[in-house]
């Protein structure tokens, strides 16, 4: 994980890449249930991120379903964050403390609305090209 003094992104608690890496070792037939958990993960972070700091009370509710979501103890519940993460492969460990870091980064230097927008786009254009050419 990046050291506290380096600038934390989604990307590398969360990279696209691994998602469309990690794919392959599942049989075709659970291709849908991958991408759903992913899409899952992906949400969550992205509501994580973006809301952190937002004074509207529709987006501070996303931001904190999130973050209870993350750091939600032991669960059985099928899309629950630890059941995702074993399903996906991640370490849910590292992601939380990454997201803990994460929103303490936010807080101390809230970004530009329009930063976070391109960053977005950015990562969503990097993860539909690398999907593509895993096809």
């Amino acid at each position: 994980m990046a050291r506290q003094e380096d600038e934390i992104s989604l990307d590398s608690l969360i990279p696209h890449e691994h998602l469309c890496l990690n794919q392959r070792k599942y049989p075709a037939r659970f291709e849908g249930e991958y991408e759903l958990m992913a899409a899952i993960l992906e949400d969550a972070a992205e509501c994580f991120h973006k809301y952190a700091v937002s004074n509207d009370r529709r987006e501070l509710n996303l931001f904190c379903d999130a973050k209870a979501w993350f750091f939600e103890p032991r669960s059985v519940w099928i899309f629950s964050f630890e059941s995702v993460c074993d399903y996906l492969g991640h370490d849910p460990d590292y992601i939380r403390k990454g997201l803990a870091a994460l929103e303490n980064q936010i807080r101390a230097n809230p970004p530009d609305i329009n930063q976070l927008r391109d960053s977005r786009n950015l990562r969503k254009r990097k993860y539909y090209a690398q999907h593509q050419n895993t096809k």
